[in-house]
């Protein structure tokens, strides 16, 4: 009886502690996390299970040894492509989606409304030979208002928050090695504004958060092989202020913007019949049974196998960190403590040329990791496909289109790709 009590007055002591008040100070760090998917088609398709795969600019930003990945049609020693898309979590739908999983809605009961969410990622690859050069950027974009009692205007605030990357890759050893390396920078902006009956609300008051770190990033792709392996890592990154301050439009504002270390392993395999996954010439195209124009049969880079791929990310700890929503609801909401524990996300994809050179279909998913206790490890399905519309030039453009779906969680990629 005495154990169960002493157990009893245990736990009780342990659910008092954890809700107990955390109210907002100037030590307090923003956690820039990653864990909801975002990106191109291809990569929201097949759930962010591209370290393996590491192709094209969408591939630089899960790893940085995609920008020496030769296009599989070895038409030109130099070679282009653009990749980018953008997201939006509309005001409408702040009250049903929790888009960081840190078990809340984005927008609670309160004198705060969020004006909503967007997300925009662009990368741009440059390869040459052997050699591939790529800048990338990411950015998160939240807006909310606070109507005070007493005052004649709407308080406004932006906060923005970024990555910036720059790479080089090379590919070694007939192609079979691909080694990449980098530098990711991580912002944010504090903006507070204020609006009263003028249409555009006029700028009060900013600050800035600036730091770096390296990016890392390899893969293994034996030549005639079916196969592939992939990692990438980029250490914790820190955004110090620009300058040090107590109080930002009402709001006390966070010390740094903190993005968590995050380590990426996965392979890729190819199954089925047809040409190889990892090819290295023209070589190595598959011969159709159609005849071409000059009555010779005619031959592909496209791959009629099924291509799944799998990934495993690790996330490391961050000290002093705190979640996203509840900042701009402050002093109403307590902060909420994030990231301030190790966290794994296991994804999978799965990719078939349902017309070869003409209609792709994606289907993925992966476990979400909670940004913090209070939310919970949350499934997701992705499934999508890409649609191969003309040739431009030197390029195959296409059209994508991808959906992620889990409870309390809807977003959508689409954009204009270059078919791979």
């Amino acid at each position: 009886m005495r154990a169960a009590l002493a157990v009893l007055v245990v736990a009780v002591s342990g659910a008092a502690f954890a809700q107990s008040p955390n109210p907002f100070h100037a030590g307090q760090r923003l956690v820039f996390w990653e864990g909801t998917l975002r990106g191109s088609p291809r990569v929201m398709g097949l759930s962010g299970a591209y370290v393996a795969i590491a192709e094209g600019a969408e591939g630089f930003i899960r790893n940085p040894a995609a920008l020496a990945a030769k296009d599989p049609h070895y038409e030109h020693e130099f070679n282009v492509d653009l990749g980018g898309t953008m997201h939006f979590l509309f005001p409408g739908s702040t009250r049903q989606q929790d888009w960081d999983n840190d078990g809340r809605p984005e927008e609670v009961a309160g004198p705060v409304s969020n004006l909503g969410t967007t997300v925009f990622y662009s990368a741009l690859a440059m390869q040459y030979k052997w050699f591939g050069f790529g800048i990338a950027f990411d950015d998160q974009n939240f807006v909310a208002s606070r109507q005070l009692d007493g005052e004649g205007f709407e308080r406004l605030y932006n906060v923005n928050m970024m990555h910036v990357s720059v790479a080089l890759a090379v590919s070694v050893w007939r192609d079979q090695i691909l080694l990449g390396a980098g530098v990711e920078t991580t912002h944010s902006i504090l903006v507070y504004a204020e609006k009263s009956q003028a249409f555009f609300p006029a700028w009060r008051d900013s600050n800035g958060y600036h730091g770096w770190g390296v990016q890392l990033g390899g893969l293994w792709r034996p030549e005639n092989e079916d196969y592939r392996v992939g990692f990438s890592f980029k250490p914790q990154v820190v955004g110090w202020p620009v300058a040090q301050r107590t109080d930002l439009g009402g709001l006390i504002p966070y010390a740094q913007v903190v993005a968590p270390a995050r380590l990426s392993l996965g392979g890729a395999v190819a199954l089925g019949w047809g040409r190889h996954l990892n090819i290295t010439s023209a070589d190595e195209w598959e011969t159709l049974d159609s005849l071409g124009p000059d009555g010779q049969r005619e031959r592909t880079a496209g791959s009629r196998k099924f291509l799944i791929t799998g990934q495993v990310d690790v996330f490391f700890p961050v000290q002093g960190g705190v979640a996203m929503a509840a900042f701009l609801e402050q002093p109403n909401t307590d902060a909420i403590p994030a990231g301030d524990h190790a966290s794994f996300e296991v994804r999978l994809g799965v990719e078939k040329d349902l017309i070869i050179d003409r209609l792709r279909a994606r289907l993925g998913g992966y476990l979400e990791p909670p940004i913090n206790a209070t939310g919970w490890l949350r499934p997701h399905v992705t499934f999508g496909g890409e649609i191969f519309l003309f040739k431009l030039g030197r390029q195959r453009v296409s059209f994508g289109l991808s959906f992620d779906f889990a409870a309390r969680f809807s977003n959508l990629s689409f954009a204009v790709l270059t078919w791979k």
